[in-house]
């Protein structure tokens, strides 16, 4: 049986997108440069998270705030009807958006911007009509 160790950080707020990498890299440094992915939710995933995660061979997914510094601007603007998808790619950086019920935002390296279609039980019409743009 294996006992995780974890080492205790503080979290202190400074705005400038470097308390997220502060936080994250040194809990992460055990996994680091073995081909993980870490999953993280709409408050801890910045552009320099992920870019260091990236260059450690780490991958990352997670859900993301449309109004994050370095999405690109049409992200946010962008009005989807339900079952709508845009998605923008930078390198291995996905950051996509679909419309349900309300908008979910996610940025993502291991996946890319294709679709399936999908048909829930009594639709007549399969899911999964898109808007892709790639930068």
């Amino acid at each position: 049986m294996r006992r995780w160790n974890w080492p205790l950080c503080r979290y202190s707020h400074t705005g400038d997108g470097g308390s997220t990498v502060d936080t994250v890299m040194p809990i992460m440094s055990p996994f680091l440069d073995v081909g993980h992915t870490v999953y993280t939710d709409r408050f801890d995933i910045t552009q320099p998270l992920t870019e260091q995660l990236l260059a450690r061979n780490t991958q990352e997914v997670g859900t993301i705030q449309t109004n994050r510094r370095g999405l690109p601007p049409p992200f946010n603007a962008q009005k989807l009807k339900k079952r709508e998808l845009i998605s923008f790619q930078d390198g291995k950086v996905l950051a996509l958006k679909w419309k349900d019920k309300r908008d979910v935002s996610m940025v993502s390296t291991i996946h890319d911007n294709s679709t399936c279609k999908v048909q829930r039980c009594g639709e007549r019409e399969p899911l999964g009509k898109s808007i892709s743009n790639i930068l």
